[in-house]
């Protein structure tokens, strides 16, 4: 189910489509009837962007989107190697608690602003989570290798399943000498890695904007999530078990649950200080 809200989170248009359907092929049939919405409920607003998901990425989608739409989206920050390489500190300048770095390419044929931008309390987290990770891999081969009868003279294909069967193989070393196993950090990985960490790379279509239009725009969309985190709440809306089997049935179940969603996001704006 596709949904779209105002501001505060109450939903205006939604679709219903296959589960197996491709987000950006979906998206491109249904963009004609989301204009459409928009313009017909919000005739008096004069701007509007779209932040459409990675997932809706595509050449086509930004096509049709050219001259009806801005938009502000966000980008594989590894797939940009180039501002990867650019130390933080040469980002400037700050947005909050982020820094942040602007230029322009040319993305799916067109040319768009991109805007990286660092969170160190994220960088610090994610940096915890790979250390973690790679010294839960260290004790666990270690105790596979203290398991054995007789010292392993060699790899065996025990502790070769181990590390492949993990995420954190490829930061870690292991080898076998005449002192037992030599277990190594792949500092050089682990430093590459970490040149993704606390980033976020967002583009958008209005090449003048300023950084902080682009960052709050983006962050726009955790309405959009936030509701439907309400609609799959056992407690609240509960979207599942869906027990319908009938294309119409399941839509009109899916109508209702957004009717659900009206008063429940109306109530929490009321809730809201300086609101009745």
């Amino acid at each position: 189910m596709a949904v779209d809200s105002g501001e505060l989170g109450v939903p205006f248009y939604h679709r219903v489509y296959r589960g197996n359907s491709q987000d950006a092929s979906t998206f491109n049939t249904i963009a004609g009837d989301l204009l459409k919405s928009i313009q017909n409920s919000f005739d008096k607003v004069e701007e509007m962007a779209l932040v459409p998901d990675k997932g809706n990425n595509k050449k086509e989608t930004f096509e049709f989107l050219n001259g009806k739409l801005e938009w502000v989206g966000s980008l594989v920050p590894s797939q940009h190697e180039d501002l990867l390489n650019v130390p933080v500190e040469q980002y400037n300048p700050t947005f909050g608690n982020l820094k942040t770095l602007r230029c322009k390419k040319t993305i799916m044929g067109r040319e768009c602003l991109l805007v990286m931008t660092y969170n160190p309390k994220l960088f610090r987290k994610q940096v915890h989570t790979l250390m973690r990770g790679v010294e839960k891999l260290q004790i666990r081969l270690q105790e596979k290798s203290d398991s054995y009868k007789k010292r392993p003279r060699s790899l065996t294909s025990g502790l070769k399943t181990l590390r492949e069967g993990s995420r954190y193989k490829n930061f870690l070393t292991v080898s076998v000498n005449e002192s037992g196993l030599v277990l190594e950090l792949n500092k050089t990985e682990i430093e590459e890695r970490k040149k993704r960490f606390g980033k976020n790379l967002l583009f958008t279509s209005r090449t003048e904007a300023e950084t902080g239009w682009v960052i709050s725009q983006y962050k726009e969309k955790d309405v959009i999530e936030d509701a439907f985190k309400t609609m799959k709440a056992p407690e609240l809306i509960r979207i599942r078990p869906l027990r319908h089997w009938t294309d119409s049935k399941i839509r009109a179940y899916i109508f209702w649950l957004r009717d659900e969603l009206c008063p429940s996001q109306i109530g929490a704006i009321q809730s809201l200080p300086g609101r009745y």
